[in-house]
């Protein structure tokens, strides 16, 4: 056989990589393509052998699993961040959320207070027209009064001046 090159040995290392990438659930089909790659494997393993390029072999297969880590681990860290900045910005939405719910109670207290004030100026309003419909009436009546007043002096007026019938003729107008 002839020597294994570096290009030849990733080859190799790639074709076990992929022969061992079956999924873990060996059931029917799956088995008849696990039971492929491990008859793949034979002569690839045979040929590093007989070359005696285990090391290299090894070396090559080494690198390969490092270089499958760093990329397992690179798209760890990238899955991990974007969960890392999902959850900040879940608490910044919870933190948004704290405050509203703060603001809301405020304003509802605001709310009360002034609806409280604006009841007590209703209150005073219907009490200010019920004291301004007293007084309407009051000064009705006291209009009524002067005038019935003024009738009298003007009877007392001519009762006094023995002008008898004018005294009956003033009350007699105001009937009219």
């Amino acid at each position: 056989m002839t020597d294994l090159d570096p290009h030849h040995l990733n080859q190799l290392v790639l074709a076990i990589a992929q022969s061992n990438t079956t999924p873990a659930d060996t059931s029917g089909g799956d088995r008849e393509a696990e039971s492929e790659n491990l008859e793949q494997l034979g002569p690839i393993i045979k040929q590093v052998t007989e070359t005696g390029k285990q090391d290299a072999f090894l070396d090559h297969l080494d690198a390969f699993i490092r270089k499958k880590e760093v990329d397992i681990e690179r798209m760890c860290n990238n899955n991990y961040q974007e969960f890392v900045q999902s959850v900040d910005q879940l608490l910044k939405v919870r933190q948004g959320t704290v405050n509203l719910k703060h603001k809301i109670v405020e304003l509802n207290t605001e709310m009360h207070k002034t609806g409280s004030r604006l009841a007590a100026k209703k209150k005073e309003l219907i009490e200010t027209r019920r004291t301004q419909q007293n007084i309407d009436q009051a000064i009705e009546t006291l209009q009524t009064s002067l005038l019935v007043l003024e009738l009298a002096n003007k009877v007392d007026t001519h009762m006094k001046n023995q002008k008898y019938y004018s005294a009956l003729k003033v009350d007699k107008i105001t009937t009219c």
